[in-house]
């Protein structure tokens, strides 16, 4: 609805509202891909198809630095950390297990430890933005 308004009138009273409903649009997607987890009997994951790891620009102390970073086509800059969780750890990591346990304490081992919220909302995050996928193989 917000969005139809905002196309018809580009009007800032609109234009405000439509980027509120995609953050609910996109909570709800974490909610869902979140309940997805929760309710499945394992895990079967893998990046998607349309996502890269590509050096891109960050920020380390005080020193501008190339870094791996999760990307789409299209996007230029990708991303790395969700809630202190490296994205690109969770993404290489998660074909790898069919538990939620057994790619938590993997991704614990291998990089900084996260607790489990931060994780869950992280892995839940990288469903509903599609940059890991549910698959019938492992």
């Amino acid at each position: 609805y917000w969005r139809d308004a905002a196309l018809g009138h580009a009007h800032p009273f609109w234009m405000d509202r439509t980027a509120e409903s995609e953050t609910a649009a996109q909570r709800d997607a974490v909610r869902a891909a979140f309940e997805q987890i929760r309710s499945a009997p394992a895990l079967r994951m893998a990046p998607h198809p349309d996502v890269r790891v590509q050096e891109g620009p960050a920020v380390s102390g005080s020193e501008i630095v190339l870094e791996h970073r999760l990307v789409r086509p299209g996007e230029a800059a990708g991303v790395r950390y969700l809630y202190d969780v490296d994205l690109v750890a969770l993404v290489r990591l998660a074909p790898h297990h069919a538990s939620v346990p057994g790619l938590f304490e993997a991704y614990n081992r291998s990089s900084p430890p996260v607790g489990l919220p931060e994780f869950l909302t992280a892995l839940a995050t990288a469903i509903a933005q599609q940059w890991l996928r549910w698959c019938d193989k492992y």
